[in-house]
């Protein structure tokens, strides 16, 4: 390959699943693992350290990516928070937790306090 192949552009090592979740390729890991511990400071080296299914290359490519269409994505994980928000309210909607979770507090309490 000579250097001027080289110089072609690469997509970006992504894919968008049947669920409309944006996954790095070869794995089931969503841009937003990737991009929340970038926001939380660590280096590609930790992220592939902390996901061994990860390659430096992709990660690297995932970042790139991510810093160059910075609002886009953004955009991406603000709209799938407000899904997963919805869906969560649903549920609860459905199957109300705040009974289990007072029962939770009294066990918790009631443990602390015996002799």
């Amino acid at each position: 390959m000579t250097l001027v192949e080289t110089l072609i552009a690469e997509p970006p090592p992504l894919r968008l699943n049947a669920d409309g979740v944006l996954l790095v390729v070869g794995t089931r890991i969503p841009i937003e693992t990737l991009i929340n511990a970038y926001e939380q400071g660590d280096s590609p080296n930790q992220i592939v350290a902390d996901y061994d299914s990860l390659h430096l290359d992709d990660v690297y490519g995932v970042l790139r990516y991510y810093l160059r269409h910075r609002a886009t994505v953004d955009r991406y994980l603000r709209e799938n928070e407000c899904e997963a928000e919805e869906v969560r309210q649903a549920i609860e909607a459905l199957a109300p937790t705040e009974p289990l979770r007072q029962q939770l507090r009294i066990i918790r309490s009631e443990r602390r306090n015996a002799p």
